[in-house]
C-alpha cells in the first residue's frame, strides 16, 4: 500500500475487551481493518467482538485469547497471529495493569513488569518477521506519562524491595518507552515504525486494585477522561498518514512531546535491553 490507510489491513491489538483498547478496535474497524482482539478470556472477547459488531455493522472482527502476564501464553500468542493472520501490519500493545501487592508470575516475573514492558518487548519482536512483510508497519505502545521520573532499579526490575504500587508501574512504563526507542533504532522507519503514547486519565476501573491505591482511585477517577476520548491519541498513532516513517516517538493529545530524558541515554537503553532478554531467556527455560 503506497499510502497509509487502515482499509484492508489486519490491526491486533492487545486489552481489547474494555476501556481504550475496545474504542481502539471500533475506531479501526470503522476505518475498514480487520481487527484481532487480543483478550484474557474467551467470554471477554465474545462480548467486545460483539461491541465492535454492533457499533460497526459490517467490520470484521476475530478474537485470540491470552494470559498476558505468562510470556508462555506471549509466545503461543504470536505463533497464532502469524499463522492465521499473516497479514497483520499493526500491532498495538494496549494491555496494562497496576498490581495491588507484590506478586510474582508463575515465572519468576513481578507481575506489573511482565505485563507492562516484557509482554509488549516479547511480542513486538517476535512479529517483526511478519511486520517487515507487511510494510509498511506500525507498533504502537500505550504508554503514560507515569514514566516521567519513575525510579528505575536495574538490579532489582523485579522489585523485591520496597514495594510500592504506583512506582512499579511507573518504573514498568519507563522501562516500555526506553523499548520503543531502542527497538525504533533496530527497525527500518521504512518498514515498521515503533511509537509510545500517553492517551491521558481514562476514567475506568483500571487502577481499582484494592488497598490505599485503590480508594485513592475511586475518587481520582472520575476527573478523567470517557475511553472513547482517550483512544484519539492511539487512533492517531496507528491511522495517522502523516506519521508514515515517523518512529521512536512519545505523543500526547496526538502531538510529538518529549518523553523522559533517560530515554536518550543509549547505555541504559542497552542495559535494560539486555536484563530483558534474561528475563525472558528464564521464563523460557
Amino acid at each position: 500500500m503506497d499510502v497509509w490507510t487502515l482499509s484492508g489491513r489486519v490491526v491486533a491489538i492487545t486489552g481489547a475487551n474494555g476501556g481504550i483498547g475496545r474504542h481502539i478496535a471500533l475506531a479501526a474497524a470503522r476505518m475498514g481493518a480487520h481487527v484481532v482482539l487480543i483478550c484474557r478470556t474467551r467470554e471477554r472477547g465474545r462480548a467486545a467482538q460483539a461491541f465492535v459488531n454492533n457499533a460497526a455493522p459490517g467490520a470484521t472482527a476475530s478474537v485470540l485469547v491470552a494470559d498476558l502476564s505468562s510470556m508462555r501464553a506471549v509466545r503461543a500468542l504470536a505463533s497464532a497471529l502469524m499463522r492465521e493472520h499473516p497479514s497483520l501490519s499493526v500491532l498495538v500493545n494496549n494491555a496494562g495493569i497496576i498490581a495491588g501487592r507484590h506478586a510474582l508470575t508463575s515465572e519468576g516475573i513481578e507481575s506489573t513488569l511482565a505485563v507492562n514492558h516484557l509482554t509488549p518487548f516479547l511480542l513486538s519482536t517476535s512479529l517483526l518477521e511478519v511486520l517487515r512483510a507487511n510494510a509498511p508497519a506500525r507498533i504502537v505502545n500505550v504508554n503514560s506519562d507515569s514514566h516521567l521520573g519513575a525510579a528505575l532499579d536495574l538490579d532489582d526490575l523485579n522489585r523485591r524491595r520496597g514495594f510500592w504500587p504506583p512506582r512499579a508501574y511507573g518504573q514498568s512504563k519507563l522501562a516500555n518507552m526506553l523499548f520503543t526507542a531502542e527497538l525504533a533504532q533496530r527497525v527500518d522507519p521504512a518498514l515498521v515504525t515503533v511509537n509510545a503514547l500517553h492517551p491521558g486519565r481514562v476514567n475506568t476501573d483500571f487502577g481499582s486494585v484494592g488497598g490505599f491505591v485503590g480508594f485513592g482511585w475511586s475518587f481520582v477517577r472520575h476527573f478523567g477522561i470517557a475511553p472513547e476520548s482517550a483512544s484519539r491519541t492511539p487512533i492517531h498513532c496507528i491511522a495517522a498518514p502523516e506519521l508514515t516513517g515517523v518512529s521512536g516517538q512519545y505523543f500526547r493529545d496526538r502531538c510529538v512531546v518529549q518523553p523522559d530524558s533517560r530515554v536518550a541515554d543509549i547505555g541504559l537503553r542497552l542495559r535494560l535491553w539486555e536484563l530483558s532478554e534474561q528475563l525472558l531467556a528464564a521464563s523460557n527455560a
